[in-house]
């Protein structure tokens, strides 16, 4: 799953100068030490659309030190031509990423349940997760992609 974070890092350099209005996340985590609302700047969140094989969303803050600091946030839907319920990955971190940040992953469905949405539109698509660690943390992550890198 770091691999298409790091490619989304990646291809921030071309979306910084996109003309199209930037994609918005929201990160909600209920419980533990870093329990909160987080809204990573749209102009450092990737969406990314590989056609038949995946849609990416991802964030990293390459200058995250404090370990409270959201340092990275990501979903990855591995069936988005599918009708059928949605599976992929979730990844929420905190901290430096290159040291012990602390992470929350989930694999939707193999770790429990949790719901993992994608829904295109005429502008764009959303993207949406709500679930529980297996700690019981909360998460939520909600991704409205307006400017979407295809591959």
């Amino acid at each position: 799953m770091k691999s298409w974070v790091a490619a989304a890092s990646a291809a921030l350099c071309t979306s910084l100068f996109a003309q199209a209005p930037p994609n918005t996340m929201q990160v909600v985590v209920t419980g533990g030490p870093h329990g909160g609302t987080y809204a990573p700047p749209g102009t450092e969140t990737i969406c990314m659309r590989v056609k038949g094989k995946q849609f990416s969303v991802g964030y990293r803050n390459m200058t995250a030190k404090d370990p409270n600091v959201l340092g990275e946030a990501g979903l990855e839907v591995q069936n988005p031509d599918d009708a059928n319920a949605k599976r992929g990955d979730v990844r929420i971190a905190f901290g430096d990423p290159d040291k012990s940040p602390t992470v929350y992953a989930i694999n939707v469905p193999r770790d429990g349940p949790g719901t993992l949405t994608l829904t295109p539109g005429a502008k764009g698509a959303d993207v949406a997760f709500q679930g529980k660690t297996k700690d019981g943390i909360a998460l939520r992550i909600t991704v409205r992609c307006l400017d979407i890198e295809r591959l």
